[in-house]
């Protein structure tokens, strides 16, 4: 399923089987994964997801300026290794949110790739969880070069769509949220996705004969 798309925020449309190609427009960190809201917030408040574009994200993580540990940058390592990712290729407490650079083909990782510590959240997006949300970026870094103005919301849809179905080692629940969170950028961007066999089997967690 290749899918024409940006980060962040949703607006273009989109269908099984559509194709994607063009050139990144990008700002200097390239395409930005979960969009998490202004970076200026103090370390400990939770970051709001904001929308680029057309549409709005929605969402809550962990702050953008919270600075992450020696012992959380260990484990965000050996996570990365676990899905296939090169650790060489993150760049801790760095620019302003959780991203994807097309320029340099790294990953810049902030506080914000971690999940929202509040309680009763329900939005993919703050459930997601760091080995996700670094899988997303895996999402981003295979579509590098193609035409997609960052900030779109198609972007960031599939570079979801595409970890959940592509990423090794993610749990049925990671996997799960991604599909989740790709089906949610759609929605916020008023766009509709038809809900193949693949996607129905992930959201159920059981084989659908259609």
């Amino acid at each position: 399923m290749g899918l024409s798309a940006e980060v962040g925020a949703l607006a273009g449309s989109v269908t099984a089987g559509a194709g994607a190609g063009v050139a990144v427009a990008g700002s200097a960190l390239g395409r930005i994964s979960v969009r998490l809201g202004p970076p200026m917030l103090a370390d400990g408040e939770e970051s709001a997801l904001a929308g680029f574009g057309a549409g709005q994200s929605l969402g809550l993580r962990r702050s953008a300026q919270h600075q992450l540990s020696a012992w959380e940058m260990k484990l965000l390592r050996m996570e990365f290794r676990e899905i296939g990712g090169d650790p060489a290729r993150l760049r801790f407490n760095q620019g302003p949110l959780t991203a994807y650079s097309d320029t340099n083909d790294l990953i810049y990782v902030r506080g914000d790739v971690l999940p929202s510590t509040q309680p009763n959240l329900v939005h993919p997006r703050s459930l997601m969880s760091s080995r996700a949300a670094l899988a997303h970026e895996l999402g981003h870094a295979n579509f590098r070069g193609t035409e997609v103005r960052p900030g779109s919301w198609n972007d960031a849809f599939r570079a979801s769509y595409w970890a959940a179905r592509n990423v090794p080692s993610l749990s049925v629940e990671e996997r799960r949220r991604l599909v989740q969170d790709a089906l949610t950028r759609a929605e916020e961007a008023g766009r509709t996705i038809t809900k193949h066999k693949f996607i129905l089997e992930t959201l159920n967690g059981i084989p659908v004969r259609l």
